[in-house]
C-alpha cells in the first residue's frame, strides 16, 4: 500500500519481517546504492537517482556503521515492550504490548456531542456543555492510561500515541503521566475511533517502517541492439569507464594540502545537507539542516529532547515547535504560540540565540575559517576509510577528526571530536536548496514576557 508524499515520491509501509528483502529489491531494481544513517532516518541513494528515505520506527536507531543499512533491519525486528495510547474525543484505548502480544489493556468511550448550528445564547450553552463533555472524556482517557501504562512504565521501551493530536496532548498533560511523555515516540498513529480491535492492530502500525520512495527521472527506452555497443564504447572512452565521482587524489596528498583543498572547496560550495549532533553549554544539539551560500536554510533542531522546525530566508528567522517554547519560554507562551511559526530576531529570547549561533556551521566562509585554524594544533593524516558509504581520508588534530571525500570535490563528509559519539555529517553538496518563508507567522517580540534563553551550540566544530 502506498500514498503520495509531499514534495514528490510516495510513501510505502513495510513490515519489519519484509524490510531486508524490500531493501535488497530496491538495490536490484536501481543499481549500486549508498546509505547514510542518523538516529531518526536511514536514506538509501541509488546510482540511477532513486531514493528510499526510511523513517526509523520507535527511534532512536543506534547507528552501526558496520551493519547493513546502519542496523535498521535489526532495530525494526527487535522485540520491545511498548505502551499504546489511542485517543479521539469520545473514545480511548490504552494497552501494553510485549512484542505483538497485548498483555494489559483498557478501552472506553464517553459521549461528546457535535457542534450546534444555531447561534445566540443556545449556541453558547451548547458550547459550554460540549466543552465539559470533552474534558470528562479526556479525564477518563487519562485515568485509563494511568491504570494501564504507569504500572509498566519502568519496563516500557517506548510509548506510542494515536488518534487526534489535540486529544492526545490533552490526555498527556495530566501530571500523573509525566513519566510517559519522556518515552513518547514522535510519530502519531493514524487510527479510527479507538476500539479493542483497533488497539490490537496497532503493532502493525508502530512496528512498520515508513519509506518515502522517489523514483529517478524518465526512463530512456533501450537502444536498438546494433546501436548500443557503439554508444557504450563512446561513453566509456569519455568517462574513463567510471561509475561514479572520479578519485580526486586527496588520499595521496599531505595533511596540510588536503586541508587547504578542503577549505578552498568549502569557500566555493553552493549548498549542503548537514545532520548530526554538536555539543553545547550543558546540552546536546541534534541538527538536520539543508542550507545554501545565500544564508537560507531549513530543517530541524533538537535540544534537550525537544525538536523544532527552523527556516531562515531573506535575513529573517522562523521557528515552529510548541515543546521548544514550553521548555525555554514557559507553558503560557507555548499555549499562545501553539503549532504556528514564530519570527524570532537573531540573538533574542528562546530560539533566536540558537539561530544566531548556528551561523558558525551554516556559513561556508565561517566553517572554512574554523577548519583552516584548527584549535587542536598540528594536523596529521590518518588512514583512508569509508564514512556514510563515501571513500574518505581522515585528518586529525588533538581535539577532532575531519573526514574528507577522496572522490569528487574534497568536501567534508564528517567532523567529530576525538572522543565521544557526537558528529556532524555532510552530504548533498551543491544540490539546490530552495527555501520559502512560512505563512501565518507570529512575531516573537509581540509575546510579552517571553525572555527566557536556551542553550546554544559550541562555537567551533
Amino acid at each position: 500500500m502506498s500514498r503520495p508524499a509531499a514534495g514528490g515520491g510516495r510513501w510505502v509501509r513495510v513490515d519489519p519481517e519484509r524490510l531486508a528483502a524490500w531493501l535488497d529489491g530496491f538495490t536490484a531494481r536501481h543499481g549500486a546504492v549508498e546509505w547514510r544513517a542518523v538516529p531518526e532516518r536511514v536514506e538509501v541513494s541509488a546510482a540511477d537517482g532513486a531514493l528510499a528515505a526510511c523513517e526509523v520506527p520507535l527511534p532512536p536507531l543506534a547507528v552501526d556503521p558496520a551493519a547493513p543499512w546502519g542496523g535498521l533491519v535489526a532495530h525494526a525486528l527487535a522485540e520491545r515492550t511498548v505502551g499504546v495510547l489511542l485517543v479521539r474525543l469520545g473514545g480511548f484505548a490504552a494497552g501494553v504490548f510485549e512484542g505483538s502480544r497485548l498483555s494489559a489493556s483498557r478501552t472506553g468511550s464517553r459521549p461528546v456531542h457535535g457542534r450546534a448550528a444555531a447561534g445566540g445564547w443556545s449556541q453558547h450553552r451548547f458550547a459550554r456543555r460540549r466543552e465539559g463533555q470533552a474534558r470528562t472524556a479526556l479525564d477518563a482517557a487519562a485515568d485509563a492510561a494511568a491504570a494501564v501504562l504507569l504500572p509498566a512504565a519502568a519496563s516500557l521501551d517506548a510509548v506510542v500515541a494515536g488518534g487526534d493530536r489535540r486529544a492526545v496532548d490533552g490526555v498527556l498533560a495530566d501530571p500523573r503521566l509525566a513519566s510517559l511523555r519522556a518515552l513518547l515516540a514522535p510519530r502519531l498513529l493514524d487510527v479510527p475511533d479507538p476500539r479493542r480491535r483497533v488497539l490490537e492492530d496497532s503493532p502493525r502500525l508502530f512496528r512498520a517502517v515508513s519509506i518515502r520512495v522517489v523514483e529517478p527521472g524518465p526512463v530512456v527506452r533501450p537502444l536498438r541492439r546494433a546501436a548500443a555497443p557503439a554508444l557504450v564504447a563512446v561513453l566509456l572512452a569519455g568517462c574513463g569507464g567510471g561509475g561514479g565521482p572520479a578519485d580526486n587524489g586527496e588520499g595521496s596528498r599531505q595533511a596540510t594540502q588536503i586541508l587547504k583543498d578542503t577549505v578552498a572547496a568549502l569557500r566555493g560550495a553552493e549548498a549542503v545537507h548537514m545532520y548530526g549532533s554538536i555539543p553545547s553549554s550543558g546540552a546536546t544539539f541534534g541538527i538536520d539542516l539543508r542550507y545554501n551560500r545565500s544564508g537560507n536554510l531549513m530543517g530541524t533542531i533538537t535540544i534537550g529532547g525537544v525538536t523544532a522546525c527552523v527556516v531562515v530566508t531573506g535575513g529573517h528567522s522562523y521557528l515552529k515547535g510548541r515543546a521548544l517554547f514550553a521548555k525555554y519560554a514557559g507553558d503560557q507562551v507555548a499555549a499562545v504560540i501553539g503549532d504556528r511559526w514564530v519570527a524570532v530576531p537573531a540573538g533574542a529570547g528562546p530560539g533566536g540565540d540558537i539561530v544566531e549561533s548556528l551561523s558558525t556551521f551554516t556559513d561556508f566562509g565561517k566553517l572554512a575559517d574554523a577548519l583552516s585554524m584548527p584549535s587542536g594544533g598540528a594536523v596529521t593524516k590518518g588512514a583512508s576509510t569509508t564514512v556514510d558509504g563515501r571513500a574518505v581520508v581522515s585528518l586529525r588534530d588533538a581535539d577532532s577528526i575531519l573526514y574528507v571525500a577522496t572522490t569528487g570535490k574534497p568536501y567534508p563528509v564528517e567532523i567529530k571530536p576525538d572522543v565521544g559519539s557526537q558528529a556532524l555529517h555532510f552530504d548533498g553538496w551543491d544540490v539546490a536548496v530552495d527555501v520559502s518563508a512560512p505563512r501565518d507567522v507570529l512575531d516573537f517580540s509581540s509575546l510579552g514576557g517571553a525572555t527566557g534563553s536556551s542553550p546554544t551550540p559550541s562555537a567551533s566544530p
